[in-house]
């Protein structure tokens, strides 16, 4: 899951296939407890007792995320976090729940199943 989508638990759970556990990234988590810290949203009790997966550093993949993404709405932010996102679900060959649409389409390009909570 992406940063968003941690916000809309119900929305999470009903994606989930039988079966599926939701995870986040450490860049996720590390952006939760961003936003947290920084009192601009809340830390949600949902993310706590979410297993936290390793990232996966594929330098070329996420800067192809992240270009893709600039493409598509220039200046946006988040773009280092989806890129981070974007190579670990490719990597891993993960689905993502997300309610961002540029990432969507990129993923969805990129072959990545793609679902909104």
């Amino acid at each position: 899951m992406d940063t968003n989508a941690v916000y809309n638990r119900p929305g999470v759970l009903a994606a989930l296939n039988p079966g599926e556990t939701p995870v986040i990234t450490q860049t996720t988590n590390a952006e939760l407890r961003g936003l947290a810290a920084a009192g601009r949203m809340h830390m949600p009790s949902f993310a706590r007792d979410l297993p936290v997966i390793n990232d996966v550093m594929d330098v070329n993949t996420r800067i192809n995320v992240r270009g893709m993404l600039e493409e598509i709405k220039p200046g946006q932010r988040g773009l280092f976090g989806d890129g981070s996102i974007g190579a670990t679900a490719l990597n891993h060959g993960l689905p993502v729940i997300t309610s961002d649409k540029a990432l969507t389409t990129v993923l969805k390009s990129l072959g990545v199943e793609v679902r909104a909570p």
